[in-house]
């Protein structure tokens, strides 16, 4: 595509970019001219090693996953080299169907001659800045003391995500310049725009009103003494062999999991046929401590208070299928594509009482959004933690019990 050099920045960078940055050349692609909303992560410094800081890149994850749940139309992530976020970023948008506005920044006229030519070859958001063109007035000294690519990352993008801010750091002068938006005289016929909040901790979806439906299921998860339905048990053996703490299996690590693959992954331990099945009830929570009880022959406990409570319109969109309960006979009359549904009654248990509903296969949850499920745990110390690293709301399970009563 045609690329075009000109001194106003694309659309998908703010105008008052010149404010931030002085006035400069922009070289990018003609075709880029749909109008798109632009957000930046900013960040300060990261600490080493990367893998302790579970907090920062948790935070990271939630506000990345909660762009799309923003707009109809996922906004550009606009992103420069040596930057905090930015190795991160390019990694994500490897794996995800999210588009990025990279943005070079030139500091000769030699290199900007050379990377604007006419034989240089843009991709699609893709942004060469050329060197100064103008220098910003005194008033903003404190301004330009700050490195250019992060007052590009605060200055030019629609929307401004603070991943980590240290007090009196270059992210918080930024920000609070970002606050202010100053706009110098000389640069009169540009227009301030309503500063853009910045979020600066992972958002915290509310409690949905559907609590309580009699239209939704839930999906309790349980400690397994064995391997999980989608692990060999060679796996599971030499992780514990290893001391790996993937080797804990207990109901909170499962729904854990679950959470960080977004899969439930269907079983067949109790399923005759040996049909893989996700299994849901639509037991109300407040039922639930009646019901629980340990199984000796199964190892297990059911109705354990760890688990994903879905919407109503959620349900709708898996079309569960209800279980057949019965005897040899009802077994007999049903057809192939019915027997994954069936569940045996016999005189020592009535299962009935898990009034269970079946997903065939896995149960794909990254399609939901916040809005439609809700992660419970038996503690609120648990829900706080797990908090972190998901992006649907967790709430303690005698929370939910409670909300439960009141709405149903």
């Amino acid at each position: 595509m045609q690329q075009t050099i000109s001194c106003s920045p694309p659309v998908w960078l703010r105008e008052q970019l010149a404010c931030w940055i002085g006035e400069r050349e922009y070289c990018f692609r003609k075709d880029d001219s749909q109008s798109v909303t632009s957000v930046s992560f900013v960040s300060s410094s990261l600490a080493r090693p990367l893998y302790k800081q579970q907090r920062w890149f948790a935070t990271l994850k939630a506000q990345l996953q909660a762009l799309g749940e923003t707009t109809s139309q996922p906004p550009l992530i606009i992103t420069t080299s040596k930057t905090t976020c930015d190795p991160f970023l390019r990694s994500y948008v490897n794996a995800h169907p999210v588009s990025l506005g990279r943005i070079r920044f030139c500091r000769t006229e030699r290199q900007w001659k050379q990377q604007s030519g006419v034989t240089a070859s843009l991709h699609s958001y893709e942004c060469i800045i050329s060197p100064p063109r103008s220098v910003l007035p005194p008033e903003y000294s404190q301004l330009i003391r700050l490195p250019e690519r992060d007052r590009l990352l605060v200055g030019g993008a629609d929307r401004v995500m603070a991943i980590h801010c240290e007090p009196q750091s270059k992210t918080a002068q930024l920000i609070a310049w970002r606050s202010k938006e100053i706009i110098h005289p000389c640069f009169s016929e540009i227009n301030s725009a309503p500063s853009t909040p910045v979020l600066k901790h992972p958002i915290q979806p509310r409690t949905p009103t559907w609590i309580g439906s009699p239209l939704s299921l839930a999906h309790w998860t349980r400690a397994i003494d064995g391997p999980w339905p989608h692990q060999t048990e060679s796996e599971w053996h030499n992780q514990l062999i290893q001391g790996n703490p993937l080797a804990d299996h207990s109901a909170f690590s499962s729904l854990r999991s679950i959470l960080s693959s977004e899969m439930i992954f269907g079983g067949n331990q109790t399923i005759r046929g040996g049909y893989n099945v996700v299994c849901l009830t639509a037991v109300p929570l407040d039922q639930w401590n009646d019901l629980r009880v340990y199984r000796p022959h199964l190892r297990r406990w059911d109705f354990c208070p760890f688990g994903i409570l879905f919407s109503p319109r959620a349900v709708k969109a898996l079309q569960p299928h209800r279980v057949h309960y019965g005897t040899e006979a009802v077994w007999q009359s049903l057809t192939p594509s019915q027997r994954p549904f069936f569940q045996a009654n016999d005189s020592k248990i009535d299962w009935s009482v898990e009034c269970e509903y079946r997903v065939p296969g896995n149960l794909d949850i990254s399609v939901f959004p916040s809005g439609d499920l809700v992660i419970f745990t038996e503690t609120s110390k648990q829900a706080s933690g797990l908090q972190q690293h998901c992006r649907w709301p967790v709430l303690p399970f005698d929370y939910l019990q409670e909300l439960a009563r009141i709405q149903s």
